[in-house]
Formats: C-alpha cells, sequence, structure tokens
C-alpha cells in the first residue's frame, strides 16, 4: 500500500513538473507570448483617450475670431511681401525677360503666392465683415498664378461690396487683359482714371506689355485687327494720360 501511494505521488510530481517545463520552453521559443502582451500594454498610450492611437482631443484656441484672422491675414501679408521679393530678385537679374515678356514668377515666388492665397482666404472667411477688401490681394495672388478666372472672381467679390474699390477695380482690369477681354479691360481702365491715376498707370503698363507678346502673335480668339485697335486705343490714351493727371484716391486693404 506505501509503495502504491509512493508511486502515485512520483507521477504526480512528475507530471506537474514536465508541464511547468513544457510551458516555460515554448514561452522561450515563441518568445513569450504573455511578454509580447506586457510590452505591447507597456507601450499605449496612457492618458487619454479618444481617437486613434488614444491621442488626446484638441485643445480649443482661447483667439477669438477676431483675432484669428487678424493673425491669418499678418501671415498673408508676410507671404505676399515675401512673394514680391523673390520676384524683385528675378527683376534684378532679367528685368526685361521677367517683366517685358510676361515670364511666371520663379517657384520660391509662387510658393509664397499660394501661401497668401490660403491665408487670405482664411481671413476672409473668419471675419468676412473686416476682411472682404482682401479678395483684391487674393485677385493678385491669382494672376500671379496664372489662375486669371479666379482672379477675376475674386475682384467681382471685392467691388460687390465696394463698387469704387480701386486695387480691385485695377486687378479686374488686368485679369480681363490676360483673358483677351480687351473691351472690358479698357472699361476699366477709364473707369479707374477717374478714381486713382496712379493704378490707372499700372494698368496701362500692363496693356503695353500684353501688347509686346501680343502683336504680331495673338491670343487665342483674336484677329490681328483687333490687336492692331486696342494699340491705337493705348497709344491715344497713354498721350491724353501724360498730359493730364486724374485724382489719386481709393480704399486701402486692412
Amino acid at each position: 500500500m506505501r509503495n502504491h501511494v509512493l508511486q502515485i505521488a512520483t507521477s504526480w510530481f512528475l507530471v506537474v513538473g514536465f508541464g511547468c517545463c513544457s510551458s516555460a520552453g515554448l514561452a522561450m521559443a515563441d518568445g513569450g507570448a504573455w511578454g509580447n502582451v506586457k510590452t505591447h500594454v507597456a507601450q499605449m498610450p496612457s492618458g487619454g483617450g479618444g481617437g486613434e492611437g488614444g491621442a488626446a482631443p484638441p485643445r480649443r484656441s482661447t483667439e477669438s475670431p477676431e483675432q484669428v484672422a487678424a493673425s491669418r491675414y499678418k501671415d498673408a501679408q508676410r507671404a505676399r511681401d515675401r512673394a514680391l521679393a523673390y520676384e524683385e530678385e528675378a527683376r534684378g537679374s532679367d528685368e526685361a525677360g521677367f517683366f517685358g515678356l510676361g515670364a511666371r514668377p520663379s517657384e520660391k515666388a509662387l510658393r509664397q503666392w499660394r501661401k497668401a492665397v490660403a491665408a487670405y482666404n482664411g481671413a476672409i472667411r473668419t471675419a468676412p465683415d473686416r476682411y472682404y477688401p482682401a479678395h483684391s490681394e487674393v485677385c493678385l495672388a491669382h494672376r500671379k498664378l496664372g489662375n486669371h478666372e479666379k482672379s477675376l472672381a475674386s475682384a467681382d467679390r471685392a467691388l460687390q461690396r465696394i463698387p469704387g474699390y480701386a486695387p480691385a477695380i485695377e486687378c479686374r482690369g488686368q485679369a480681363y487683359l490676360q483673358l483677351s477681354r480687351l473691351s472690358q479691360a479698357r472699361e476699366d481702365y477709364e473707369r479707374l482714371r477717374r478714381l486713382n491715376s496712379e493704378l490707372a498707370d499700372q494698368l496701362m503698363d500692363a496693356m503695353k506689355a500684353w501688347l509686346a507678346r501680343n502683336r504680331e502673335d495673338p491670343a487665342d480668339g483674336l484677329s490681328l485687327a483687333e490687336v492692331e485697335a486696342f494699340r491705337k486705343w493705348v497709344q491715344e490714351r497713354d498721350e491724353l494720360a501724360s498730359r493730364s493727371e486724374g485724382p489719386v484716391s481709393g480704399v486701402r486693404s486692412p
């Protein structure tokens, strides 16, 4: 009887010992399944919840809409100033090539104009009653980017609120010019001449540059006769402007 009890006890210890050793061996062979689970738990972000990966929810801004809009407008002005500086750099190295032939700005300048468009639009969306004149700045930026239809639309938005806003009229006139809508460009020049002679001169310079590019090889949809008629009109208005100076007025952007 005693021997039988000893045999049973010995068998039980062998089974338990073998099972423990087997489990340990399997865990070591697998790199430790439980160890992996512990590692995974330890690596999970703590505190926080909400969202994928346990990311904390975004903090709410304490700035008022007016402050946010003002910040975006300043960002846009900085981007615009950098773009103009890059253009000045290019003009200094090749004035005729950059302005006389109407080449697009450098890639560095284009990046800044894109930033300016986004920031100006952000300011307008956040505080439209305060920053709607900035549509004329968006008009300028789109023109620099070669987006003439968007440039035209931006100028029209500004003029819906201030019909006599000279910077928007000048920018719209340039958009019409680049779209070969010559009669409308002429109308904006005549209107601008009565409001702001300095901006009218800028539009006139753009018309001269346009003629230099299109006089012998007109843009699509225009005939040589139309371009020649426009050239004569530009010459007449330029001579008339040189003999008289109109008032300089207009509303400035905020």
